[in-house]
């Protein structure tokens, strides 16, 4: 099992559209986010909001067999669900979804388990 976080800054003005596409996904668009998650092999997914002064940051947190892998297929992915989707947190965060992103992938620096 591997986990994944990305931290995201939402631009400024755009944590209430935020909340209400997290609203959305929960409510409304169960199945297709239950089918986004099993289409890419992902066990678990957390989504946080950070409060920060220099402005509010979503944090997600994906686990699944290679969590990084299911990130970067998504990227690739033209599934109708995964289009809308790219699309509604892009414009959040002012990413275009569908380009490999640039620089080093997230590296986990420490990890604890109980024993």
């Amino acid at each position: 099992m591997s986990s994944v976080a990305v931290a995201l800054p939402i631009l400024p003005g755009q944590t209430p559209a935020w909340q209400r596409l997290i609203g959305d996904l929960v409510s409304n668009r169960c199945a297709e986010v239950d089918g986004f998650h099993r289409r890419f092999g992902l066990s678990r997914a957390n989504w946080y909001l950070n409060q920060t002064p220099g402005g509010d940051v979503a944090i997600v947190v994906l686990e699944g067999p290679n969590a990084l892998e299911a990130f970067n297929q998504w990227g690739q992915s033209q599934d109708p669900f995964d289009l809308w989707f790219k699309r509604e947190v892009g414009a959040l965060y002012g990413i275009d979804f569908n380009q490999p992103p640039t620089g080093p992938a997230p590296e986990m620096v420490y990890e604890y388990r109980a024993a």
